[in-house]
């Protein structure tokens, strides 16, 4: 709720220095321009941001790269908290209150899953503890600096500036809200919500900050009335008359999604705790008669409970919300197994990212709209922004090591996604059983996710398999990290168990699982070496270069360069101008063909294939657009690098030639085929 209303905060205080500032030219006690003002504001608070948002992003990375200690991960994000304030205000003369609120949203959001998970959550609780101490020594240094009679004596202005808050409040609401809906294609706002969000913008510790850390000028204590005086309305006016609001606009009762959702939590619940009840008894000393009044308690509630959930399964079957139902558990349970696998180290962060960026659209999709995206999530297509800063690269510094490094990293992130996408389907499917017991549902329901998550476990498969067949060194090193990494987990886990026993001293644990961690930690990276080969190795596969001697095969080889490509990427497109001749060294690709509005597939391409000549010998655009169908190495000659290879080997001028000649015939055959179609 702080992050929310910053914006009308500015608002307000930029407000009551418009108010105060005419009041005072009125008076002839200044001639300060208000917009001058206005634009000093919006520097300070701008740059307040950037500042933040830079000193975030840093802290996250160096976060990152700490071995998961606690007091080192905590003391940095401490120092961020401080180093935001100081360097916004000293250095950069900004708003250091807006530094550390947008140092804060950086690191937790973007940069929080950098941080270790065995010190996450420590770190959560204790910024939560920091909060509410920062909280309300902010509200002890106002009362004891704001002067009641001077908050009596600017009731006038402070009118102002609370219809000010409201206004600005009113008009982000009413007036961007139903824009936003006409753009999202995911969940609407409806106005009852819009009513909520426009009277629920409580202020507090964000505004009495800022006004705090203003300097001494005429009419500070006036700012500080007012800001207090505004804070005080929302909490005393709009807190506690929020709650009433919610029941009148009848949003105080969760949606049937949640109140299922709830009820099946129960029911789960109290089935436990039913099944417990006997260890009681066979643990000796506990009374029958109490265990079996225990017991038919509990199954008396757990009656209730499933006669209630019948009634909401029945109100969601009129509704046909079954496989939305079924669907929203599925991936919720997914994106714990993404979290977990994440947090054991079996996939990277950037696999996680973009697994949980097609999830949350996947969720929003069914939640808001009831229909489901069949989005198969594994071998995501490469970004646009990585797209540009691929090419942005190689059109600056050509294709080099950095830009070959990246493209490697992203054929790496594509197998982690296909393994950790994969492995969520193997654990929902061997999960679907108990749902389909848990929730009662109907056998066509269970049927049709079970159905869509088998082709989804299977096209995952599918592609971890065709990734073992191009890069084998690489997936058995992959393999065999992630067999190293779990049998370090499991004696981590040995060790807690024994340390609960009391079979191992306190330190001798800790001394014990450091030394793990450390094992772990050295386990992290890309296994990106075992993706290279050396061209020798490869090209000799390419059937032209049979003829090729030795000393001009070592001297085409040096003037080859690697290219790597991810997935469903454009590697050439009809139309450009070719200036290069590619190798096959690894992969598939499909050569497509654009005519009349139309794309047709001419042919599929294997290693040890090439593409690319037919522009080249021409000297003319390219005929085709060439697509990568799975992580491929490729080798590229330029056209001087050619033209000298040719001129020293006319065999290979030869092959490129007929090559050439079978591909201008089978683009020919084929537009006739489409004039006759």
């Amino acid at each position: 709720m702080e992050g929310e209303s910053l914006f009308n905060d500015a608002t307000a205080i930029v407000l009551a220095t418009i108010l105060i500032t005419t009041i005072g030219v009125e008076a002839g006690e200044g001639a300060v321009s208000v917009g001058a003002a206005a634009w000093d504001f919006g520097v300070v608070f701008v740059g307040g941001m950037a500042v933040g948002c830079v000193l975030g992003i840093v802290t996250s990375l160096v976060v990152g790269a700490v071995r998961s200690d606690v007091y080192i991960e905590t003391t940095l994000t401490t120092i961020l908290a401080y180093a935001s304030f100081i360097l916004a205000e000293r250095a950069f003369h900004v708003s250091g209150v807006v530094a550390v609120v947008m140092a804060g949203i950086t690191l937790g959001n973007w940069g929080r899953i950098k941080i270790s998970p065995q010190v996450r959550q420590y770190v959560d609780h204790f910024w939560e503890y920091m909060a509410y101490v920062a909280t309300a020594l902010i509200f002890l240094m106002v009362g004891m600096r704001v002067d009641l009679s001077s908050l009596q004596a600017s009731a006038g202005v402070l009118a102002w500036v609370v219809l000010g808050m409201l206004l600005s409040r009113a008009i982000v609401i009413y007036g961007m809200i139903p824009v936003s809906n006409r753009l999202s294609q995911a969940s609407k706002t409806s106005r009852a919500y819009q009513h909520v969000m426009f009277w629920g913008g409580l202020r507090g510790a964000i505004a009495l900050a800022i006004v705090l850390s203003l300097p001494d000028f005429p009419y500070h204590d006036i700012f500080v009335a007012l800001v207090m005086g505004a804070v005080l309305f929302t909490l005393l006016v709009q807190g506690l008359s929020i709650e009433w609001l919610v029941g009148r606009l009848g949003l105080n009762k969760p949606p049937l999604f949640d109140q299922i959702a709830q009820t099946e939590g129960m029911v789960s619940a109290t089935q436990l705790a039913i099944n417990r009840l006997p260890d009681l008894q066979r643990g000796g000393l506990f009374s029958g008669s109490i265990a079996t009044k225990l017991q038919k308690r509990c199954e008396k509630a757990l009656g209730r409970q499933q006669r209630n959930l019948r009634h909401l399964r029945e109100l969601q079957h009129e509704s046909h919300q079954d496989v939305v139902q079924l669907f929203l558990r599925c991936y919720a349970n997914e994106h714990a197994q993404y979290n977990d696998l994440f947090n054991k180290g079996h996939v990277g962060e950037g696999a996680l990212r973009n697994l949980l960026g097609v999830l949350a659209a996947q969720i929003d999709s069914i939640r808001f709209e009831g229909e489901y995206q069949p989005v198969y999530k594994s071998l995501l297509p490469v970004s646009r922004a990585q797209h540009f800063l691929l090419h942005l690269l190689e059109k600056i510094v050509g294709d080099n090591r950095l830009s070959e490094r990246m493209r490697l990293d992203l054929i790496v992130m594509n197998y982690e996604e296909a393994w950790g996408h994969f492995h969520a389907c193997q654990a929902i499917l061997a999960d679907l059983q108990t749902l389909e017991t848990l929730t009662a549902l109907d056998d066509d329901t269970v049927q049709h996710v079970r159905h869509q998550y088998e082709i989804w476990k299977n096209r995952a498969e599918e592609d971890l398999n065709q990734m073992g067949e191009q890069y084998p060194e690489f997936v058995s090193a992959m393999q065999e990290r992630l067999g190293k990494r779990l049998i370090l987990l499991a004696e981590i886990q040995a060790i807690e168990t024994e340390t609960e026993h009391g079979n191992l001293p306190r330190i001798t644990a800790e001394q014990m699982q450091d030394n793990l961690y450390l094992q772990l930690w050295q386990l992290r990276g890309q296994e990106i070496r075992r993706l290279r080969v050396e061209p020798d190795e490869l090209l000799k596969k390419v059937p032209f270069f049979a003829t090729t001697s030795e000393t001009d095969f070592h001297t085409l080889s040096q003037k080859m360069k690697r290219h790597s490509v991810a997935p469903r990427e454009v590697i050439i497109r009809q139309g450009d101008k070719g200036d290069c001749l590619y190798l096959i060294a690894r992969g598939v690709v499909r050569i497509s063909h654009e005519r009349d509005g139309k794309t047709r597939d001419l042919t599929s391409l294997f290693a040890g294939d090439f593409f690319g000549e037919m522009a080249l010998l021409n000297d003319e655009i390219r005929t085709a657009t060439v697509t990568s169908v799975s992580p491929c190495m490729l080798y590229v000659l330029d056209r001087q690098d050619l033209q000298d290879v040719m001129a020293q080997n006319p065999a290979i001028r030869l092959a490129l030639q007929h090559a050439d000649a079978l591909r201008r015939q089978e683009q020919a055959a084929l537009d006739d085929q489409a004039d006759t179609d």
